[in-house]
């Protein structure tokens, strides 16, 4: 009788591992925001790995270490930002399959290493009318890409794999842009370079930030880093303050009501 519970058991513990290699009998999940399940449908969720959130894009087309996202005027094709040398890649919403029209494979890498646009880890993208902007992690470099004429040419580029460019943004032809040490801000108009000081606030907010946007008017700067939200004013010479002109968001801290 031992004998036999000890197999019985063992025969159980078997079972329940390969259950668990197979993964097929587990239900997938509701999606988070759906309304449905226990997640109200006014909740909305960015990163999830459960269920249907971990589901890869079909046909192996799914980004390497996706690091920014842009999309272009129609809302059907989205600009992926890549890590190390895969690039942009070009994605179809509706299917999600990499448009090869864009570049060979989806994906347009920059020139060959040392060359004028030579991209390592794309860690920002914008569609700017009929250009793609692209930023470069470690060469630390901001670029322009045309979508017509699939030509590119260098905004700057610090090539010494110690500034690196984690975000920037672009509103009414300023291009905002940051490194640890100073604050890289141009006219897109006639690409001139904008001298903003860099010190303070500003700086510290820079010190591996997690996003940077500006709003529509121009003249309001935020940064996010860690969990605080930092503002800055923008003046009339494109720069923005070194002091920051409102109290940490932190969000950590409950919205009231």
């Amino acid at each position: 009788m031992k004998i036999k519970m000890k197999l019985k058991v063992i025969f159980l513990k078997i079972l329940f591992f390969l259950l668990i290699l197979t993964g097929s009998v587990f239900a997938k999940g509701v999606p988070p925001g759906s309304g449905q399940g226990d997640v109200p449908a006014n909740i909305l969720i960015l990163l999830d790995a459960s269920g249907s959130m971990g589901e890869r894009l079909p046909g192996g087309t799914a980004p390497h270490q996706p690091h920014g996202i842009a999309w272009d005027a129609t809302g059907e094709y989205m600009y992926v930002a890549q890590i190390y040398q895969h690039g942009v890649r070009k994605i179809k919403y509706s299917d999600g399959k990499a448009d090869t029209t864009f570049y060979p494979n989806g994906d347009w890498k920059g020139d060959n290493w040392g060359q004028p646009c030579t991209i390592y880890t794309a860690s920002d993208v914008k569609v700017i009318g009929n250009d793609l902007y692209v930023s470069s992690y470690y060469i630390g470099g901001v670029y322009r890409f045309n979508l017509i004429t699939k030509t590119c040419e260098k905004i700057f580029a610090y090539n010494d794999w110690s500034n690196f460019i984690r975000h920037f943004e672009i509103v009414n032809n300023i291009l905002y842009s940051f490194t640890r040490k100073e604050a890289r801000i141009y006219d897109l108009s006639n690409d001139t370079r904008i001298n903003c000081p860099f010190s303070g606030d500003l700086e510290t907010a820079n010190l591996r930030p997690m996003g940077l946007t500006v709003d529509h008017t121009g003249e309001n700067l935020y940064i996010m880093k860690n969990r605080d939200l930092f503002k800055f004013q923008i003046g009339a010479d494109k720069c923005p303050a070194t002091t920051q002109t409102s109290i940490n968001l932190n969000i950590n801290n409950k919205v009231p009501g």
